[in-house]
């Protein structure tokens, strides 16, 4: 599994992941505190297996393009 791309969001990470699996890329999302420390920071990590990476990174641009998620998040 390889890091794609880092949403702005949980809620976001939620909905590229489950569409990335629609289209049959077994994505996750990871998600990061960085406990106990203040403020608290949480960070969005989507990956994907790294065969499948430029399928990945395309699907989310197309998404982006078009306006299905926000364009907040950023490419790794």
């Amino acid at each position: 599994m390889i890091e794609i791309y880092a949403p702005s969001s949980e809620l976001e990470g939620e909905r590229i992941v489950s569409f990335l699996q629609s289209e049959g890329i077994e994505a996750t999302l990871q998600v990061t505190q960085n406990l106990p420390q203040i403020p608290t920071v949480v960070e969005f990590t989507i990956f994907a297996p790294t065969k499948s990476r430029q399928k990945a990174i395309e699907l989310i641009a197309n998404a982006r393009l078009d306006k299905v998620i926000t364009d907040t998040g950023m490419f790794l």
